[in-house]
């Protein structure tokens, strides 16, 4: 789980970043208008991960993923 933007829940986005057997993917969820939406989701292999962020873990979330387990 990581997290972008400011300290209001109205302007940040929460990035829940999964792995499941060869895919990698990211759900952004945002908050606006007091409604929760997802606002990204990208699914893909590692290899499509890196065709679009050069090191996936520090880029994702604004770079503060943190693990909850494994």
């Amino acid at each position: 789980m990581g997290t972008c933007g400011l300290d209001d829940p109205e302007r940040r986005s929460y990035h829940l970043a999964f792995a499941a057997g060869e895919r990698l993917g990211s759900i952004e969820l945002v908050r606006r208008e007091g409604r929760w939406w997802v606002g990204m989701l990208f699914d893909d292999t590692e290899e499509g991960w890196k065709r679009q962020f050069s090191d996936p873990l520090t880029e994702l979330a604004c770079g503060n993923v943190e693990t909850w387990g494994t």
